[in-house]
């Protein structure tokens, strides 16, 4: 009977999903098995928590970049803002001064 290795000694870095469910069939049935299929579980709950954790800094890091963006454009548009009531009052005031 073919030993396992032990479960630290086990590199599933690289290896594909394929791969890790192969191994883990052809030995399921031994106490082992079960050991090195708890591993493989608990590895697949560690990456996924670790990429939930990537996601929340990466989506945080979207929301600051978006209010900074809003804060400049807030700002943008008032400074448009008043450059268009300045003109429009100019227009007014030489349309004004047509008449007069």
């Amino acid at each position: 009977m073919n030993a396992l290795p032990k479960i630290s000694e086990i590199n599933w870095k690289g290896k594909t999903n394929e791969e890790m469910i192969e191994f883990l069939y052809g030995s399921h049935n031994s106490a082992a098995g079960e050991q090195v299929k708890s591993a493989l579980y608990a590895k697949v709950m560690i990456d996924h928590a670790n990429a939930l954790t990537e996601s929340g800094k990466n989506l945080t890091q979207v929301i600051e970049t978006g209010n900074k963006l809003s804060a400049k454009l807030f700002w943008l548009n008032i400074i448009l803002g008043a450059i268009g009531a300045v003109g429009a009052f100019y227009t007014a005031l030489q349309f004004y001064k047509g008449f007069h």
